[in-house]
Formats: C-alpha cells, structure tokens, sequence
C-alpha cells in the first residue's frame, strides 16, 4: 500500500470575507425585488445570508427615500440636525448616580441653587441613610 502524501491544514486567524461592491449590491437586491424569482433562490445564487439581502434592500429604499425627498425636506431636516448640535454643545453633560439614574435634587425644577446648598443637602441626605431618625448608631 503507498503512502498518501499528507495534506497540512493551515488554519487561519482571521477569516476572509467576501467584499461586495456598490453595484454588486444593487443588481442583487435588484434581482430580489423583481418578481420572476424568490428572494431565497437570489440568495443561494450569490450565496448570501437572506438576512444580509434584507438589510441591503433596507439601506438601498432608506437612501432612496432621503434622495427622493424634497428639497425643503432635506434643509428642515439639515437644520434639525444643526439645532441639535448647538444644543448638545451648549448643554453640560448629564450626571448619574450609582444606580445610572439621574442624581437627586431637594430643588424644584428650574429653580437655581448654589453648588454650596446643592452641597449641604448632598450631606443631610447622606447623614439620614447612616443614622435614621429616633435611631443610635
């Protein structure tokens, strides 16, 4: 009996995934929106996940909706954006508890405390957890 040659199996460390151009992805959503075939049998053509077609077919109608909307659309939507920037900017960035919810404030909304009160109530809040009322420590 002769020896078969022996066959190393290198193993890779990174898996080499298959790039689809622009193009490529259009005329395959392409050929699944059109209806002489399934989306499935358009799938196994290009062997492709059904999943990854969807979410071609998704993007592709979403950009054509923002493409095909019209030009007051666009700036209303532009200037929206605009305004959110200026408001992300000029707003200080939320602080949480331990919890990750928002701190507590003793103030009313919309009134203005100073940072020494906001300190004082800070403590007093403190000082009640550690030793409730009517209770030794």
């Amino acid at each position: 009996m002769a020896a078969r040659p022996t066959k190393e199996i290198e193993l890779s460390s990174q898996r080499n995934y298959r790039k689809f151009t622009a193009k490529q992805k259009l005329e395959i959503v392409l050929a699944g929106l059109r209806s002489d075939r399934s989306v499935r049998d358009v799938c196994r053509e290009h062997e492709i996940a059904e999943t990854l077609y969807y979410t071609w077919r998704d993007k592709l109608l979403e950009g054509g909706a923002k493409e095909l909307a019209g030009r007051d659309e666009r700036q209303a939507e532009k200037e929206l954006q605009k305004r959110i920037r200026e408001l992300e900017r000029g707003c200080p960035s939320p602080r949480r508890t331990s919890n990750g919810g928002p701190p507590a404030s003793s103030a009313p909304v919309g009134s203005l405390t100073s940072a020494k009160q906001v300190h004082e109530d800070r403590r007093n809040r403190h000082e009640q957890r550690i030793r409730p009322a009517g209770r030794i420590a």
